[in-house]
């Protein structure tokens, strides 16, 4: 799967299963990982270990829906639902967290 925006400069990040996500540089940096392995500019593949094909397409879903910008830092104990702690404006945020918190009740 593709996510891309536009005229950015893209970046091949590959699963420890081998499986390849072409995603927009600055939409990937979020991640402090991948910001740290494109510190080289040439850099045009990432490979991510202990991370599976379904774990990285989601990841990639939530870097495309960000579009770069970093989420907000919580710094209290959560609530019940990621909305609660967020806010209205990071809903689409807080609705996937949500769905993939298996720790949280629903």
């Amino acid at each position: 799967r593709v996510f891309l925006g536009r005229k950015d400069k893209i970046i091949k990040l590959v699963a420890e299963d081998g499986a390849e996500f072409k995603i927009s540089r600055r939409w990937a940096c979020i991640s402090s990982y991948i910001k740290k392995a494109c510190e080289d500019d040439k850099v045009s593949t990432v490979t991510i270990t202990k991370v599976d094909e379904e774990s990285l397409e989601r990841i990639c879903e939530y870097m495309e829906n960000r579009k770069g910008d970093d989420f907000i830092k919580v710094s209290k104990t959560l609530k019940v639902t990621m909305l609660d702690n967020v806010g209205k404006d990071f809903a689409w945020c807080a609705k996937w967290i949500d769905l993939r918190a298996r720790h949280r009740p629903k």
